[in-house]
This record gives structure tokens, sequence and C-alpha cells, in this order.
């Protein structure tokens, strides 16, 4: 299911920064797509929004909120195009 996907994308990007560093490299959204797909995760941007909504509205903590929102932040540059 894509948006579940997105979920275990979200709780796993930041602790692979060579994967983070490979995205903000693509210079389309189609290479951003084939990467996730390389990677293991299909889903595209409303079902990243979909996920991030409900991880934000689960947050226990503040921290957790605002690491949510860094990354909500980073994936609207991303996609960019």
């Amino acid at each position: 299911m894509p948006v579940n996907d997105a979920k275990r994308f979200l709780k796993s990007i930041t602790g692979r920064p060579e994967f983070m560093k490979d995205l903000n490299q693509c210079q389309s959204p189609e290479q951003i797509e084939t990467l996730l797909g390389e990677n293991g995760f299909e889903f595209d941007s409303a079902e990243f929004v979909e996920a991030w909504t409900r991880e934000v509205a689960s947050s226990p903590t503040e921290d957790y909120h605002h690491h949510f929102n860094e990354l909500r932040m980073w994936w609207e540059m991303l996609n960019r195009f």
C-alpha cells in the first residue's frame, strides 16, 4: 500500500543520509520516483502528505513533531519541479 510505503519512508529516511543525498541530486520527479522504487518505496506526493499528516497527528513529543515538520519541508524542496 503506497501510504504505508510513505510512512515507512518517513520513519527511515533520516537514518539513511546517502539515500537523502541521492534524492537531493535528482533532477526530475521521474528520477525521484525511480530512486524511490529502487529502494523499495512506491508512493506519490499526495500519499507522502497523507502519511506525514498521520505521523504528525500522532506525534508523542514536540521534538518528534518538529522532526516531521523538517522532513515535510525537505520533501517539498525536493519536489520543487
